[in-house]
């Protein structure tokens, strides 16, 4: 079945209604975002035999989107393709938001979902969440990888101090197809290593701006036993279980990490290897394990 998505699919969340003349923002305030849609689009031409360098820039956008049919189902040499179209509309390596962007787009296949992790590739900086047809698209600011990266930080020192055998996967895309739902985290561990296709054991999310997708359902599909959500200075623990995930106070994962301290720690000021030394400090003045 042939679809189209429509414009006001791809704005922002914030601010989801077409303008009168159904054209996108003329300046958005992160081009990084409509430039990767425009790669999925152009993704979309190629499958129509069409030549990529012919379209690029807002006006590309609209018309491919507008024009573009979902589905498709030949991904051998058009893939290949594809990633030789991606950077020729790859936007300025030196923009630097300060705040997440986030854009939508309903009605996408799973097909198209996997053609858009394709042009991508291990592009840095975009975070890309699938849950039953409908996309999401976010390009975290400063303050969220800041966040992020602390939190990060302080765990992976709790594991050496407590000799775990910790892995970090970061943001590897986890996806099942059966269930309909892929997932790029902010980080995510194993106890041990994790082979390729395989689930981590501990998935943890910055929040600093709600959209659409109901990030535990994506996780309870996909089977992540443990998700932390960071979101307004508050650090919550979600275990799986028969019915869904239950908001709990100790970790599962990592039983001998007290979260209230990680926070404290989290949310000191200062640079942050100063801040890790002291969480150091702090535990191997009392035992980690």
């Amino acid at each position: 079945m042939n679809t189209s998505i429509g414009v006001a699919a791809l704005l922002p969340v914030e601010d989801s209604r077409p303008s009168s003349n159904h054209e996108l923002p003329s300046t958005p305030r992160d081009p990084a975002l409509p430039a990767l849609i425009t790669s999925a689009a152009l993704a979309r031409d190629v499958q129509r035999g069409a030549d990529p360098r012919e379209r690029s820039g807002p006006r590309a956008l609209r018309a491919a989107v507008a024009s573009a049919p979902c589905g498709g189902d030949t991904f051998s040499e058009e893939h290949a393709f594809m990633a030789a179209a991606a950077p020729l509309i790859a936007p300025p390596a030196e923009h630097a938001g300060t705040e997440d962007q986030l854009f939508v787009v309903h009605d996408v296949s799973w097909e198209e979902y996997e053609t858009l992790l394709a042009v991508l590739g291990d592009r840095p900086g975009v975070r890309v969440t699938y849950c039953e047809g409908v996309l999401e698209l976010m390009s975290p600011g400063g303050p969220h990888e800041g966040r992020k990266t602390i939190l990060a930080r302080l765990v992976e020192a709790y594991a050496e101090e407590a000799e775990l055998p910790l892995s970090g996967y970061g943001s590897m895309t986890v996806r099942r197809r059966l269930a309909k739902r892929g997932v790029e985290p902010d980080e995510c561990y194993v106890l041990g290593t994790v082979e390729d296709g395989g689930i981590p054991e501990l998935a943890i999310e910055v929040i600093e701006k709600s959209g659409t997708i109901d990030k535990l359902s994506v996780y309870a599909g996909l089977g992540v036993p443990e998700v932390w959500f960071l979101k307004k200075g508050k650090l919550s623990v979600h275990l799986l279980g028969p019915d869904g995930y239950a908001e709990v106070g100790r970790s599962r994962f990592l039983p001998g990490l007290e979260v209230a301290e990680l926070m404290q720690f989290a949310q000191r000021a200062g640079d942050q290897t100063t801040v890790v030394r002291a969480w150091r400090a702090m535990l191997r003045q009392r035992g980690a394990r």
